[in-house]
């Protein structure tokens, strides 16, 4: 079995997974792909769900595929990665209560953020604007 650390969990959290989807794709019997040649190009959303349900990557489509930027992905689900710097002790708080809910990070820092936004921007008479 896989070892989730934190940074495995975040990792795939970004990209709109949870654990379980990968531990169940991991009992599929699924086609090997070994190229990204073998990837079909332009494919629409349902067309990529239903490839990637059917195949999955192997060590040899990894070597052939070679590194990728995270600004090169496309946004998952409509969400956005964004980078900002937390004090060590806050992060570490962050990620012991992330463990306690067996989520991500992520996930527990988005709630507060989006709640105080959406006050602040009724507070600031942006909410109206918005719905308008």
């Amino acid at each position: 079995m896989f070892d989730w650390d934190d940074d495995n969990a975040d990792h795939i959290a970004r990209h709109g997974v949870e654990i379980e989807e990968t531990e169940s794709m991991k009992r599929k019997s699924l086609i090997p792909l070994r190229s990204v040649a073998d990837v079909p190009p332009d494919m629409t959303e349902q067309q990529a769900r239903e490839f990637w349900d059917t195949h999955g990557i192997t060590e040899e489509y990894l070597r052939s595929a070679g590194p990728i930027s995270d600004d090169d992905l496309p946004f998952m689900n409509g969400i956005a990665e964004v980078k900002f710097w937390l004090p060590e002790d806050t992060f570490q708080r962050l990620k012991a209560l992330a463990r306690k809910r067996h989520t991500s990070y992520r996930t527990v820092l988005v709630e507060p953020v989006t709640e105080r936004l959406g006050k602040e921007e009724k507070r600031e008479g942006l909410m109206q604007e918005q719905q308008a």
